[in-house]
């Protein structure tokens, strides 16, 4: 399965084009080879092109949620987009290109904001648990390969499978199904079941409708901050040019003023799968050296079975979690 083609696109002025530049190898491979591994998901991604957009910017905007560090979600056409704050990553302490892989993974894991799990209590009542791959370990982040930038740790599928005694995130560190690494958190929902129904004809269809019809006014009901997003862009690159072409001392003196004038700005509506940002604290990045190894393209799978896999067979799950995966390094909070 594809997780398709996605497109970067840097309109902030903390992060720079070379640290994306820098960063999309191991962007990709991360989504290669790693979360391949385990999701089956693939995705070509380049800077600039015509892929499903990931754009990072400093704050949000009119149309965004505020206090996040980063949000995916669709647009109106139904089209998957993430946005990052750089500002706010660099404000928290909080990497970002390690906010952009988790961002990244996420969309290619829940490509239409809509993958669930849901667990019936057998009661009438149940649990909607959100597939994000990366909330339950949040915090946790390693060093990837060529190019030694941080991404994000992530969850595989047995994450979600309560007694599943297998190995749960990339990393190692989170104990079992359900629970989560130090800085980790993840949304669910308490629900009530009436059972299921079964429904033909012209009943079906008018079910369906209503359905498909509350849905598209949810999407519609959020505006479009993708194509938002896109134009403040295209107008920041108007007004860039305009002063270039001005005096030196004019130039000086708006630049003086946007600075003092840059705030976050207020939120208007908010339905998307996002990543709050908070004080960071303590983030455990993994060395290089001790990053779980996995089998390249076109390498018989028993030759890149995971390390941390291969000691999950051969330990028993219970005892000490923390020594079946690669030994952490913990760096003070810093942005990127």
């Amino acid at each position: 399965m594809s997780g398709g083609y996605i497109s970067f696109y840097n309109g902030s002025s903390v992060f720079s084009d070379a640290e994306l530049q820098s960063a999309l190898p191991d962007f990709q491979s991360q989504v290669t080879n790693e979360f391949n591994w385990y999701w089956g998901l693939s995705a070509y991604l380049d800077i600039n092109g015509w892929g499903s957009p990931i754009i990072v910017v400093d704050y949000p905007g009119p149309n965004d949620p505020p206090n996040a560090l980063g949000y995916h979600y669709i647009d109106g056409n139904y089209q998957q987009y993430a946005i990052i704050f750089a500002g706010l990553c660099r404000d928290y302490g909080y990497s970002t290109t390690g906010v952009i892989s988790h961002e990244l993974l996420e969309m290619m894991a829940d490509q239409l904001v809509d993958t669930v799990n849901l667990y019936d209590n057998g009661d009438g009542t149940g649990v909607i648990v959100i597939q994000e791959v990366c909330d339950p370990c949040e915090l946790n982040l390693y060093y990837e390969g060529p190019n030694g930038n941080i991404v994000s740790d992530f969850a595989l599928p047995a994450w979600w499978v309560p007694g599943d005694p297998n190995q749960v995130d990339f990393l190692g560190i989170i104990p079992g199904p359900f629970q989560l690494a130090s800085g980790g958190y993840i949304s669910y929902q308490d629900v009530t079941l009436s059972g299921w129904q079964q429904v033909f004809g012209a009943k079906a269809q008018q079910d369906m409708a209503k359905i498909s019809e509350r849905i598209r006014g949810q999407v519609a009901a959020l505006g479009n901050p993708r194509v938002d997003v896109i134009r403040q862009l295209q107008f920041k690159g108007a007004q860039e040019v305009t002063q270039l072409r001005r005096p030196v001392a004019a130039r000086q003196g708006r630049q003086a003023q946007g600075r003092q004038q840059a705030q976050p700005q207020p939120q208007i509506s908010i339905e998307r799968r996002i990543q709050p940002a908070r004080q960071a604290g303590d983030v455990h990045v993994v060395k290089q050296q001790d990053v779980p190894k996995v089998a390249k393209p076109g390498q018989p799978p028993q030759q890149g079975a995971p390390q941390a896999s291969r000691q999950a067979t051969q330990q028993k799950r219970g005892v000490d979690h923390h020594g079946m995966g690669p030994k952490a390094q913990t760096v003070p909070a810093t942005g990127s």
